[in-house]
């Protein structure tokens, strides 16, 4: 059963109260559940969120981690409540965000890490001992726009490759090229220097950068 709200029809959340589960488990679920849904179930419900609470609470945890150049991510099992990624901590687990790491990559790694965390939180659901979010760390990582994904190429040559990896595969990430808009698909850090290595100008193919400069798109 899959429905599009279930804040908005109180007879989806009755349907849900009706179901009389002991626990319900949600991942990238996108939208707040309202309290009749979350005081329904015995265990009330969980959270699988990839990041380390109570930093980047909100829509992209993962890609956030990368672009701001973390040096650690992983998945927090929480109680949910009614505020944004707000309840309390059950579990966490912390892995290293390597310097290779695209947001799809450690979305995979989170994802295997994710699901054996929540079999342990369930294999102990009547003993759990939740930890309060200190509000103090928090950092708000919002839902990802088309246009976050311009490389500004005054920054650092770390924080432009941070930005290529984080924003990887979307919304992806471009530059103003000498006929419009090239997207960077891959990149490397030389000497200081942020050096593109995959490239695709607006309706063309993905080439190289010596081709993109031969074909007059990037200077």
């Amino acid at each position: 059963h899959t429905p599009k709200s279930l804040k908005k029809s109180v007879e989806e959340q009755v349907k849900f109260a009706s179901l009389k589960a002991d626990v319900a488990v949600v991942a990238a679920y996108g939208l707040l559940l309202p309290k009749a849904v979350l005081d329904a179930p015995k265990y009330g419900c969980l959270n699988i969120h990839g990041s380390l609470l109570p930093r980047w609470r909100g829509a992209s945890p993962i890609q956030h981690a990368i672009w701001k150049g973390d040096d650690v991510s992983g998945v927090t099992i929480m109680q949910m409540d009614e505020g944004m990624d707000t309840g309390d901590m059950i579990s966490k687990i912390e892995v290293p965000i390597s310097e290779q790491a695209t947001s799809q990559s450690l979305f995979d790694d989170l994802s295997q890490l994710g699901g054996k965390a929540i079999l342990d939180v369930l294999d102990n659901i009547g003993d759990i001992r939740p930890e309060k979010q200190d509000d103090a760390y928090a950092t708000y990582a919002p839902m990802l726009k088309k246009s976050d994904g311009e490389i500004d190429m005054g920054m650092s040559a770390q924080e432009i490759d941070c930005q290529i990896r984080g924003l990887n595969p979307w919304p992806g990430t471009f530059v103003q090229g000498l006929k419009g808009r090239v997207k960077i698909l891959k990149a490397h850090i030389e000497n200081d220097e942020i050096i593109f290595d995959l490239v695709q100008p607006e309706g063309k193919k993905t080439m190289d950068l010596k081709s993109a400069q031969n074909g007059g798109y990037l200077a």
